[in-house]
C-alpha cells in the first residue's frame, strides 16, 4: 500500500499551480470529473443557502414548535421521494451514457414510474399517519393539505431524478441553475403563507418552488442535455429491465444510507418535541454545507467511472485529496462561526443547537471516506458490499441515537451520527486504500 501524502510534487502543488496559473486553472475547471463535482458542490452550497434564509424568515414569521413540525413534514416528503424513486437515479447514471436512440424511452419511462410510485407511496403514508408518526396528523386536516402534500411528493421525486440525469449526461451545471431557481423561489414564500397555514405554510413554500423548478427542467433544461426530448408518460419494459437489478439494489443501499437523515427528525419530533425538533433540523441544516463537499465529489465520480471505468482508481485518488483539501477549512469556520449562524434564527438556536453542529460538522470527514467507498463499489456493481456497509451506516447511527437521545437530549443524535459513520469509516479506509484508490 502506498502512502497517502500531499508531496510537493503531488496534487495539493497541482491545485497551487492551477490556482497561480491561468492556463493550468482553465485546464483543471475543464476536467469533467472537477467541472461537474464543482457544479454539483455549487449547487449543494445554493440550496444550503438558500435553505438557511428560508429557516431564518421561517423561524421570524413561525414558532418554534411550527417550525418543528413543517420540518419533520420535509423530512417525511423526502423519506418518500426516496422510496419512489427505486434506485432508478443510480440506475440513469450507470446505463443512460450507453443508452443510444433509447435515451428519451429510458428517462420517460423512470419518471413515469418515479411519478406513479411516489403517489401510491403518499397515500399510504398518510392513511397510517396515527400509526408511525402521530405528530403529523395535522396534514389530514384539510383536502388541501392532502392534495398539496401528494403533489409535493412527486414533485420531489422528479427533482431528485432529474438531477441524475444531467449528472449522467455530465451536465451538471443545468442542476446548479435548476437548485438556484428553486432556492430563490421559496424564500419570500413563508412570509405569504404565514397568516393562512401554519406549519403547512413552511411546507407549501418549499413544495411550490420545488414543483416550478421541475417544471422548467422538464421543459426547457432536458431538451438541451437530450435533443429531441419531450416528457410523456411512457414504459418501455426492455429498457427498464436492462437497469432495474442494478438500481433495486442501490435503491436498497440508497434508502439505508439516507435512513438516519430523514429518520432523526421524525424521531426527534415524536421524542423530544416539535421545539427541539427545530433546533435539530437547523443545526442539521448548516452542517450540510460541510456535506455537500464528499456529496458533490461522489456524484461526479460516480459519472465519470460510469463512462471511463478504467479511470476509476486514478479520480478516486483525486476525489479524496481534494475532498480533504476544501473540507478542512469549511469545518472550521464552522466551528468558527457556527454559533454566530444560529443566532440569526434566534437566541434559542444558538443556545440549543451550537454543540451538536460542531459534532455533526465533523462527520463530514469519515462521512467523505464512506461516499467515496460506496462510490467505487457501484461503478463496479458490487451491490452486495453497498448494502452491507449502509445498512451498518444506518443501524450504528439510528440504534444509538435512541439511548443517546434520551441521556443527552439532542447532542445525542450528533454523537450517534458521528459514531455510525466514524465506525464505517475506520473499517472501510483499509480497503479504499488496499485497492490503491490512493497511490503516491
Amino acid at each position: 500500500m502506498r502512502h497517502f501524502s500531499f508531496h510537493r510534487n503531488g496534487f495539493l502543488s497541482e491545485v497551487i499551480e492551477a490556482a497561480t496559473s491561468k492556463e493550468k486553472l482553465k485546464s483543471h475547471l475543464h476536467t469533467s470529473l472537477f467541472q461537474n463535482a464543482y457544479y454539483l458542490m455549487a449547487s449543494s452550497a445554493v440550496t444550503a443557502l438558500g435553505g438557511f434564509a428560508f429557516w431564518i424568515i421561517a423561524a421570524k414569521f413561525y414558532s418554534a414548535e411550527e417550525v418543528g413540525l413543517a420540518s419533520a413534514t420535509i423530512s417525511a416528503v423526502g423519506l418518500l421521494a426516496i422510496l419512489s424513486t427505486l434506485g432508478m437515479g443510480f440506475g440513469l447514471i450507470r446505463f443512460l451514457p450507453n443508452a443510444g436512440r433509447r435515451s428519451t424511452q429510458m428517462i420517460n419511462s423512470c419518471f413515469t414510474i418515479g411519478g406513479l410510485v411516489s403517489i401510491a407511496v403518499a397515500i399510504i403514508f398518510l392513511a397510517g399517519l396515527g400509526f408511525w408518526s402521530p405528530a403529523l396528523t395535522f396534514i389530514r386536516e384539510h383536502p388541501v393539505y392532502i392534495a398539496a402534500f401528494l403533489v409535493f411528493t412527486m414533485a420531489w421525486t422528479l427533482f431528485a431524478l432529474t438531477d441524475q440525469v444531467f449528472v449522467a449526461k455530465r451536465t451538471a451545471k443545468f442542476t446548479f441553475i435548476k437548485n438556484i431557481t428553486s432556492a430563490i423561489l421559496k424564500v419570500p414564500l413563508p412570509i405569504l403563507f404565514a397568516a393562512s397555514f401554519g406549519a403547512f405554510g413552511i411546507f407549501t413554500s418549499a413544495g411550490l418552488a420545488m414543483t416550478v423548478a421541475v417544471g422548467i427542467a422538464l421543459l426547457w433544461f432536458l431538451p438541451r442535455v437530450q435533443r429531441g426530448y419531450f416528457p410523456l408518460p411512457a414504459f418501455q419494459k426492455e429498457v427498464v429491465n436492462d437497469m432495474m437489478h442494478y438500481s433495486l439494489g442501490n435503491y436498497s443501499a440508497s434508502l439505508l444510507w439516507s435512513a438516519p437523515a430523514l429518520l432523526f427528525p421524525l424521531l426527534v419530533v415524536n421524542i423530544l418535541g416539535a421545539e427541539l425538533n427545530a433546533y435539530f433540523y437547523i443545526a442539521w441544516a448548516i452542517a450540510g454545507i460541510t456535506f455537500v463537499v464528499p456529496a458533490g465529489l461522489s456524484s461526479s465520480l460516480f459519472a465519470e467511472g460510469s463512462h471511463e471505468e478504467d479511470r476509476l482508481m486514478t479520480d478516486t485518488r483525486r476525489a479524496l485529496k481534494m475532498n480533504l483539501l476544501i473540507l478542512l477549512p469549511v469545518i472550521l469556520l464552522v466551528f468558527a462561526l457556527g454559533d454566530k449562524l444560529l443566532l440569526l434564527f434566534g437566541e434559542e438556536y444558538s443556545e440549543n443547537a451550537t454543540t451538536l453542529l460542531w459534532v455533526l460538522a465533523l462527520s463530514a470527514i469519515p462521512l467523505s471516506i464512506n461516499s467515496l467507498y460506496l462510490t467505487v463499489n457501484r461503478v463496479r456493481k458490487n451491490i452486495p458490499r453497498l448494502i452491507v456497509v449502509s445498512a451498518a451506516a444506518a443501524c450504528l447511527s439510528l440504534g444509538l441515537s435512541y439511548p443517546l437521545m434520551l441521556e443527552l437530549d439532542l447532542l445525542g443524535v450528533g454523537i450517534a451520527w458521528l459514531g455510525g459513520q466514524g465506525l464505517v469509516a475506520a473499517i472501510v479506509v483499509l480497503p479504499l486504500f488496499h485497492r490503491r484508490v490512493v497511490v503516491r
